[in-house]
């Protein structure tokens, strides 16, 4: 599930899922 709030709040620069 860390993937979907990983989608609604990506990172600067860590957003590789």
């Amino acid at each position: 599930m860390l993937y979907f709030i990983f989608f609604q709040f990506p990172l600067p620069d860590q957003r590789t899922w």
